[in-house]
């Protein structure tokens, strides 16, 4: 491994903090001669992840690894903090999601493999708004879903990954509806104009949110291209047949959901509208998807 240093951050606010995996993971690198190299951290208070990354991504730039033992909020938190710089990223999943993780094939054991010897390639990061999107942007009925789960997780922390089941069942007694006017380029730079009525839109660089929803399934992370999803406003009835579809990414083609292929995007509402950025909750009455930046990612291969 040619990094000068090697920074482990583990987020005591994931879906739980594994002693015996922290354990594991530096016997790795005392077994490969590089403890030397490394440096472990807890975090202990909100912003911690921001903080110590930048600082490392300042001070060693390419020279600096950053391992992130975490869900996808810390995940992204931390590819914030890097972005502009060469330092790289690697992720050890361990929130309750692990949406991203997907995306990219993680494999517990190919972590534990390769963690001292990772290939690096870049991968793509989204620019919305004023904000970088590692994952998935999302507005409308997904995002209702999202902020009811999290209230429910509030108050019953025991249900974990079941508490998007009772959010999606919240959200559903009633269906949003959103008059959209949007805008993009497309991968043959061809400007797309529309409007309508959907009920659940996203921007997406990776295939996989909301606990393994598969709304993208033909994302690439690589490609410099997202993938605009739209799905109309629709009954009850067809919403409870779409939606194991939509877990699974069979849902293209179905009447109703339209997905392109864009380099930049507008969406804008009548109203401010309940969005999200990698989970992290938001709302406005437009959207726009500036563009693309680029970060190293660690991959266990």
């Amino acid at each position: 491994m040619n990094f000068k240093k090697i920074l482990l951050v583990f987020s005591t606010k994931a879906g739980s903090y594994d002693k015996k995996l922290e354990k594991k993971i530096v016997e790795r690198f005392k077994q490969e001669g590089l403890i030397d190299k490394l440096e472990l951290i807890r975090t202990n208070r909100k912003g911690h992840i921001v903080d110590v990354v930048g600082q490392f991504a300042k001070k060693y730039d390419k020279e600096g690894l950053v391992y992130i033992a975490g869900g996808d909020g810390s995940i992204s938190e931390a590819a914030n903090a890097i972005r502009g710089s060469q330092t790289c990223l690697g992720i050890i999943a361990m929130g309750t999601g692990n949406d991203f993780a997907k995306s990219i094939a993680y494999k517990w054991d190919d972590m534990l493999e390769h963690i001292c010897n990772p290939s690096i390639r870049k991968i793509d990061l989204m620019d919305i708004n004023d904000s970088t999107s590692l994952n998935v942007c999302s507005f409308g009925l997904d995002t209702l879903v999202l902020k009811n789960t999290l209230d429910i997780l509030e108050k019953h922390k025991f249900l974990g990954k079941r508490a998007y089941l009772f959010g999606i069942l919240k959200t559903l007694l009633k269906i949003p509806g959103y008059k959209l006017r949007y805008r993009f380029i497309d991968d043959k730079d061809q400007e797309v104009i529309g409007e309508g009525e959907y009920m659940l839109m996203a921007i997406c660089n990776g295939s996989y949110y909301g606990s393994g929803f598969n709304p993208s399934p033909k994302s690439n992370l690589e490609d410099g291209i997202f993938e605009l999803v739209l799905v109309k406003k629709f009954s009850l009835p067809k919403i409870a047949r779409l939606l194991p579809k939509y877990k699974k990414g069979k849902h293209l083609g179905e009447e109703g959901v339209y997905i392109f292929r864009a380099k930049k995007a507008e969406f804008k509402f009548e109203r401010p509208i309940l969005g999200n950025i990698d989970g992290n909750l938001l709302e406005a009455d437009e959207f726009i998807l500036k563009g693309h930046s680029q970060i190293n990612l660690a991959f266990y291969e």
